[in-house]
């Protein structure tokens, strides 16, 4: 069976072409996590923000709209070794 995964409801219109998404992130204990997951999230094509919240565990994401499935991010942050969701 294939699942088919719709983040749409979770996503935020910005304006100016740019949309956001807030994911929890299980396994964020420090620093280094924080640098590793930016890096890896900013590295996405048209990401304009990754910014990650240690104390909440929680990235927040920005992008170019249209350029961009959701799910990118979580299948990203799994090849990170974290497991996400919204």
């Amino acid at each position: 069976m294939h699942l088919t995964r719709d983040f749409s409801h979770y996503v935020k219109d910005l304006g100016a072409g740019l949309k956001h998404i807030d994911l929890a992130v299980e396994g964020v204990s420090c620093a280094g996590c924080m640098a590793k997951i930016e890096r890896g999230l900013s590295a996405l094509p048209d990401v304009t923000l990754a910014r990650v919240n240690l104390t909440d565990r929680r990235v927040a994401l920005e992008w170019k709209q249209g350029t961009l499935d959701p799910a990118k991010f979580i299948d990203r942050l799994a090849e990170l070794g974290y497991k996400a969701y919204p």
